[in-house]
């Protein structure tokens, strides 16, 4: 099986494993409703998927007459997820993107079109990200983070909200960050990801 392989979890829709040379298999799950498409080997609607674990139908798109209703991904702030996690703005498809917590030991992020999705190991598990899987507190040297700060991805172009000031923002370019502000007057929107006037813009802060 050739390196960095997606293999569909045989009894879960919304579960995969991803396969490396000379290590042990990394489950993950899909975020939300969708399941993982063996065939663009991301995330993806139930209705684009064929499962052989799938029981049911799936859910299909509701129509009407006049209208179509359809849901596509976004980008949006989410006040549940902690301060300092952020993801891309677009996936990788050959890697999945996991995401330490600075807060928690035992937390861990999933990043899926743009957006952290909030994972914890069982009770007494820590997040490992050499292995990315939970693992025994001993093996991963957990340090909380009390000042978490953006970590660029090693290629491609990435922008983050910067965490402590609302008129600037992170410009990522093959792993090397630079500090940008915006125009007087303007804040950095998390939900649009530009910069846009300060009594509209919602701030990471806020």
């Amino acid at each position: 099986m050739p390196n960095g392989t997606y293999v569909p979890d045989p009894v879960a829709c919304e579960s995969f494993y991803l396969c490396l040379i000379g290590e042990p298999p990394r489950w993950a799950q899909c975020p939300n409703d969708y399941w993982f498409n063996p065939e663009t080997r991301v995330c993806d609607m139930p209705e684009n998927v064929v499962c052989a674990a799938a029981t049911t139908e799936p859910p299909t798109t509701t129509t009407t007459t006049t209208t179509t209703t359809t849901t596509t991904p976004t980008t949006v702030w989410d006040p549940d997820i902690e301060a300092g996690i952020f993801c891309p703005s677009q996936d990788n498809p050959f890697r999945i993107l996991f995401l330490q917590s600075f807060i928690d030991c035992g937390r861990y992020y999933i990043c899926y079109h743009g957006r952290p999705h909030r994972f914890q190991c069982v009770s007494g598990m820590y997040w490992n990200p050499f292995w990315s899987q939970c693992d025994y507190p001993q093996n991963t040297y957990c340090e909380v983070n009390p000042h978490p700060f953006p970590v660029c991805p090693r290629s491609g172009l990435s922008i983050f909200p910067h965490p402590d000031e609302c008129d600037s923002y992170i410009y990522c370019v093959n792993g090397e960050p630079s500090i940008q502000k915006c125009p007087f007057y303007h804040h950095w929107d998390v939900g649009s990801q530009s910069c846009m006037l300060r009594d509209r813009a919602r701030c990471v802060l806020d």
